[in-house]
């Protein structure tokens, strides 16, 4: 019985042990379906989590219109897109980043890795060709300052002393004068190199041209615009060119000069993306004094932007084409005259057509300021009409956005190339030299 028993015993065992063994197994399925279901759960969690940050990017605040055959949204979500997918590796990527985050499209720059080239390249640039600035007017120059006989150093002299005596007509001719006077002294007496060539040779340019006008401002030496300074916008410019309207301060250009020895690539993209968002930013604040402008208006306003490499000047502007979107645009360029060979070829011509169309654009502007500045309209059928009284005209404030920059480890006092090219008078001995270059009207 004792051995039957023992037997019994064993067998018990070895069943319940089987039977523990199946409940452990069925804990382990149970557990391992747990954990899958977690882990799916999970996973679902992180993919609609992913689905919503993609959303997030793609979602923007762009307001525009504009529509480009080949992309997916307005150009200005598209803007927006690329701020969001282009990396800063070298300044000129920072320049096109932060033209993006600002929807500012640069429509003449379709070098490699530019906004024009990221969206899609020739059937972009195409399209954008309906915001280009038309070809400038050109400056004819008429006797005496005609240069075609100028051909050695003799003649350039004689002509100098011939300009130099000459009694303007007028005040155009008074300015022209004093221009040619400078470039003939300069070129007869004082030959001009890369290095001697200093920044007061474009500011002198400048306060020839725009001083005549009793509205016009010029000021020099990186000052900050006091609209620039409001909005903590530090950007030191060389070259601004002022007018005051009902009290108010507008920047109407700006521009940056460069030396010769400091025109470099990162210098170029560096002084274009600090006048692009400065120039965003005056082109705001003369959009927000205008609440009667139209938006027929609104796109025909060009703000011109001066930047100067060395001995040449390129003139560009910005201006708004449809809601929160910007367009800037190269428009012209010319050199200074630097020997007699480009006097001769009509260096100083092509000087003064550039000069005229900052002049137009500037001119442009004041005559939208004074057509717009207020309401003209009847204020006895204001008061009757509630549909007049509602009624807003142009709504500048949809059309602007405010200016995005992270000045967050800039230095914008880095140009140490150009300190020996500064803005001093000490070499500029051709005024003094002149005879009668002082004549009254400037």
């Amino acid at each position: 019985m004792s051995s039957e028993l023992i037997k019994q015993l064993a067998k018990n065992a070895k069943k319940k042990q089987i039977i523990e063994l199946k409940l452990q197994e069925q804990e382990l399925v149970k557990a391992h379906r747990v954990i899958s279901t977690e882990n799916s759960t999970k996973k679902r969690k992180i993919s609609k989590t992913k689905e919503k940050s993609k959303a997030k990017i793609i979602k923007t605040s762009a307001a525009d219109t504009v529509k480009i055959k080949g992309l997916c949204g307005t150009l200005g979500d598209n803007l927006i897109r690329l701020a969001s997918k282009i990396v800063a590796n070298n300044i000129k990527d920072k320049y096109f980043l932060n033209l993006s985050k600002n929807c500012i499209i640069d429509i003449t720059n379709d070098e490699c890795k530019s906004q024009i080239a990221l969206l899609g390249g020739s059937s972009v640039k195409h399209f954008l060709e309906i915001y280009k600035y038309g070809i400038p007017e050109t400056y004819n120059l008429k006797s005496p300052f005609l240069f075609d006989k100028v051909d050695g150093i003799k003649s350039l002299k004689a002509k100098y002393r011939q300009l130099d005596m000459y009694q303007p007509k007028n005040r155009k001719e008074a300015v022209l004068k004093r221009i040619c006077v400078r470039i003939l002294y300069q070129n007869a007496y004082l030959p001009l190199s890369g290095k001697c060539f200093k920044k007061r040779y474009w500011v002198n340019i400048f306060e020839y041209y725009f001083g005549r006008k009793d509205m016009l401002l010029i000021q020099s030496g990186d000052t900050v615009a006091l609209r620039c300074k409001k909005s903590k916008l530090m950007f030191k410019l060389d070259v601004r060119i002022l007018a005051e309207k009902d009290g108010t301060e507008f920047d109407l250009a700006n521009g940056e000069i460069a030396s010769v020895s400091g025109s470099t690539k990162s210098k170029y993209y560096k002084d274009a993306l600090k006048l692009a968002l400065s120039s965003k930013q005056h082109l705001n604040h003369i959009l927000s004094s205008l609440p009667n402008i139209t938006a027929e208006e609104i796109a025909s306003i060009k703000l011109p932007i001066i930047q100067i490499m060395g001995l040449t000047v390129h003139i560009s502007c910005l201006s708004v084409v449809d809601k929160n979107l910007y367009v800037l645009q190269d428009v012209y360029s010319f050199n200074y005259p630097k020997n007699i060979k480009e006097i001769k070829g009509g260096a100083i011509g092509r000087m003064m057509t550039g000069l005229l169309l900052i002049d137009d654009m500037i001119s442009n502007i004041d005559n939208i300021y004074e057509d717009f500045s207020c309401n003209t309209g009847d204020k006895i059928d204001d008061i009757k009409s509630e549909e007049n009284r509602k009624k807003k005209v142009g709504k500048c404030d949809e059309y602007i956005s405010s200016v995005i920059w992270d000045s967050s480890g800039e230095d914008d006092n880095d140009d140490s190339s150009d300190e020996d090219d500064d803005f001093s008078d000490e070499d500029d001995d051709d005024d003094n030299n002149s005879t009668n270059s002082k004549d009254g009207y400037i």
